[in-house]
Formats: C-alpha cells, sequence, structure tokens
C-alpha cells in the first residue's frame, strides 16, 4: 500500500465481482511514529442470488397424508429466506439452523422435513423454489425436477347391524364422504380377520346406497363383515370388523287349509300364505287316511312359489285327505296343516 495523506474518510470501488472484501490500514505521524498493529473491516459485495439446487426426496412415490418428505434447497449464502410452494399451495419455509430438519446450521443448505396433512390431495403437483439473499437480492424462481402427487384413502365408513335373522343378515353403514367415491365392497368370514380373500358378499356403485341383506347364510352360524371403500385412484379403507351371530333356526309357519269341490271329480285347494324369510316349499299330501303324514308316499305336488296358495287336481271320484307341510330353506317344517276335507 502506498502512503497516504490522512483524511477523515477514503472511498474505495470496490472490483466488479460478489464476495468478501477487507480493509487494512495503519496510521504514521509526522514524526514517523507508526500505530501498533493493523486496523481492518470487512464489506461482502452481494448483487446476485441464485438456487443452485432444489431437490425432495420422495423418489417420485406416491405419498399420503402423515408422509414426510424432506425438502434441500442449496444457494450457498447464509441468512436468506428460502420458500417451496407445493401445488399451488401456501408457501412453506425452509431452514438453515439445523432445526426442522436442517442437517447443518448456517451452511447455505436450507432444508425441511415437510409432513404432509391429512386433508392435502393433488395431483402431478408442482414445486417450485424462492430465495431471498440476506441483501435483499431476489433470486430467479426454481422448480423442482419432478412433480409430486399426494392422495388419500377415503375415510372409514362405520358399519353396524340392522337385524339378524335365521337366513339373512342386514347391515347397514354410513355414507362415505369422499368425493372420488368409486364403490362399496362388502366382505365375509367365519374367522374375525375378514380381507379381501373372505367371501365377496356385494359390490355397490352408488354412494347413497349404504344397506345391504345377506340372504346366503344360515341359522346358530357367527360372521364376520367389514365394508371397504374405494376411490377413483385405487384407494381403499376398511371399516371395523362386524361379529353377527344369527339365531337358531324355528320350524316354518303352518298355513290353513281349505278344501272345495269344483265338480264331481275335481278340487281346489287354497291356504294362507307362509311369510317365513327362509321358505322352501309348500309340499301337498293326501292319504286315504284321515291321518295324513309327511311320509313321502302321501306327496301329491310341491309348489316352490311363496305366492302361490291354490292347488288344482282331480280325485276321480275318490275320497281323500289333504294336509299342507311348509319346509324351510334348511329341512326344517312345522307340525303341518289342518286336514281337509273333514270326513
Amino acid at each position: 500500500a502506498i502512503w497516504e495523506s490522512a483524511s477523515e474518510s477514503v472511498t474505495w470501488t470496490l472490483p466488479d465481482q460478489d464476495g468478501l472484501r477487507t480493509v487494512y490500514a495503519k496510521f504514521k505521524m509526522l514524526d514517523g511514529n507508526e500505530s501498533q498493529g493493523i486496523a481492518t473491516d470487512n464489506i461482502t459485495l452481494d448483487r446476485i442470488a441464485v438456487i443452485e439446487e432444489l431437490t425432495a426426496d420422495d423418489d417420485g412415490s406416491i405419498l399420503s397424508g402423515g408422509n414426510v418428505i424432506h425438502f434441500s434447497m442449496t444457494t450457498n449464502e447464509t441468512g436468506g429466506v428460502a420458500l417451496i410452494n407445493l401445488a399451488g399451495l401456501n408457501d412453506f419455509e425452509l431452514f438453515d439452523n439445523g432445526t426442522s430438519g436442517d442437517m447443518i446450521a448456517n451452511d447455505g443448505v436450507y432444508e425441511l422435513d415437510f409432513t404432509i396433512p391429512p386433508e392435502m390431495e393433488f395431483e402431478n403437483g408442482i414445486t417450485g423454489g424462492t430465495f431471498t439473499d440476506a441483501a435483499g437480492n431476489q433470486a430467479p424462481d426454481f422448480v423442482l425436477d419432478h412433480t409430486i402427487t399426494v392422495r388419500n384413502a377415503p375415510e372409514a365408513v362405520k358399519l353396524f347391524l340392522n337385524g339378524a335373522f335365521e337366513g339373512r343378515i342386514e347391515l347397514a353403514w354410513t355414507q362415505s364422504a369422499a368425493s372420488d367415491f368409486a364403490s362399496y365392497r362388502i366382505y365375509r368370514s367365519n374367522t374375525l380377520v375378514v380381507t379381501e380373500n373372505s367371501h365377496f358378499v356385494a359390490k355397490l356403485n352408488a354412494v347413497s346406497q349404504v344397506t345391504i341383506t345377506d340372504t346366503l347364510v344360515v341359522p346358530s352360524e357367527t360372521y364376520y363383515y367389514v365394508v371397504i371403500v374405494m376411490d377413483n385412484t385405487g384407494l381403499k379403507s376398511f371399516s371395523n370388523t362386524l361379529s353377527v351371530t344369527t339365531p337358531d333356526n324355528e320350524p316354518p309357519e303352518d298355513v290353513t287349509v281349505a278344501f272345495e269341490k269344483t265338480d264331481s271329480t275335481s278340487y281346489k285347494l287354497t291356504w294362507t300364505q307362509n311369510k317365513d324369510i327362509d321358505f322352501e316349499s309348500y309340499r301337498i299330501y293326501r292319504s286315504t287316511s284321515s291321518n295324513v303324514t309327511d311320509d313321502p308316499t302321501n306327496l301329491l305336488n310341491i309348489v316352490n312359489s311363496q305366492l302361490t296358495t291354490s292347488y288344482s287336481g282331480d280325485d276321480e271320484g275318490n275320497v281323500y285327505y289333504y294336509r299342507i307341510y311348509v319346509y324351510d330353506r334348511y329341512g326344517l317344517t312345522g307340525s303341518g296343516s289342518n286336514i281337509v276335507p273333514a270326513p
């Protein structure tokens, strides 16, 4: 350095290059004595900010609420403000202070462990980064090199019992609120663990259809049910597991029969309708004896329609006695109807 006449201030023009500069100074009196040591001061020229790299560790996989994404922005400047904008949502700040997922404090790398909120969902969201350095310089926006997708499984429904009978179980559940609802799928098992490999009961595509009757059950048996809600992206949620035990089988209700002679050899039987849910058939028996039983040799006809309550036949002028037994689908029958015609 060249000695210069003392003045209250000295001005320099810094080189056209950002970075740290240091001023060194000594002082000399008129008698030639110099100051002890060297006085120094620093100045940093900072005219630009740059985002060198923006990364996320999602690996391109589909994420869900509760998952954590680690974002990292490399700037090589400390003391700035780094933000990311995820799929057009609010900006989130990254840190360079050794907290919130930042590995090393004050290294110019701003980081964040971001926990995805449970309600957040988007497809192929673009993530952008912004950075403002300590001098107020704004870096050009930087876009992550891949999109991020967040999908959440639909909320599980609550399954409950509407009724359990000998041959049917009636189920109901709360309606799904999923905007991308696809279907309900109902499964049944004879063990406590119900999976998609268990017995498939039904698939319902209407979101408002929240009841079903399972008629492929037997009395005195315990069944376990779940309802799976599916959305349009293939995500699903399982309801609670519902345990249902069907009651013991009871004999079907007997009917009352009336006999009408329509001509010399023809007749007509009519009877009251059986209303049992596990109805299988009306079986008409006749015998020349007034004690008509359900012996197979007495079987005249089988009526499988529960709504059919009449039968016409020909007795060829013989006197027969008639009786109807109601059978359920488990092979159980009652004590039989009244016997007609009266002797």
